[in-house]
């Protein structure tokens, strides 16, 4: 009884301090027992273009049990904006193929025109990579997918040298964030409506199988 307890108490804490490391692809965040390390970065604050309010834990919606992790936001017209949460660890997923998660856009955002991606920064050198964006479908949860094999570098690169486009030059061995980020295209030209509302995550999975 007691070796059973002892490795109950360990994986906990292996959850929490940091990515499960899945044999076949299983959830590694559902929110169930909060955050789970999960926020809005302190530099999103300070920058304009990012539009992301605030995050907290909600029961208003799920995709995979009762909770998911709820993003308050302030899209404007006419304007690129993003907002972005994410989950700061430094991990190994070199025998991992891809992360996903899903994403809830309530009804009113219709007509916004936002997408979701997933955001990987990685190496020494903190390198930037990002996966296909995926517009979202208002009303239900939509999934979201970056195969670590189609990273391409973010346009600006915080430091270092952009790694390339190459699946060799991905460091999957050397993992500093998994974010998702949110995001609008918009010109001054556009008829884009403003979104003021929450957007949900849930359900994000590390593995091997899609």
């Amino acid at each position: 009884m007691m070796k059973i307890k002892t490795l109950i108490y360990i994986s906990v804490v292996m959850l929490s301090i940091g990515f499960c490391v899945p044999a076949r692809s299983q959830t590694c965040f559902n929110f169930e027992n909060g955050y789970q390390g999960w926020e809005i970065p302190v530099w999103a604050f300070e920058q304009k273009d990012y539009v992301g309010e605030s995050a907290g834990i909600s029961s208003e919606q799920s995709s995979k049990g009762d909770i998911a992790l709820k993003l308050m936001c302030d899209f404007p017209s006419r304007t690129w904006a993003a907002a972005i949460v994410e989950f700061e660890a430094k991990q190994s997923l070199e025998d991992e193929r891809f992360v996903s998660a899903d994403v809830f856009l309530p009804r009113k955002g219709k007509h916004c025109q936002l997408k979701a991606r997933i955001i990987v920064t990685l190496g020494s050198g903190w390198w930037i990579m990002k996966g296909k964006a995926v517009e979202l479908k208002a009303g239900c949860w939509n999934m979201v997918t970056a195969k670590f094999d189609e990273l391409t570098p973010e346009e600006e690169i915080c430091a270092g040298t952009a790694p390339g486009n190459t699946a060799s030059a991905v460091d999957l061995g050397n993992i500093r964030k998994i974010a998702i980020r949110i995001e609008r295209d918009a010109s001054a030209w556009d008829t884009v409506k403003r979104y003021k509302g929450p957007i949900y995550f849930d359900n994000i999975v590390v593995g091997r199988d899609t």
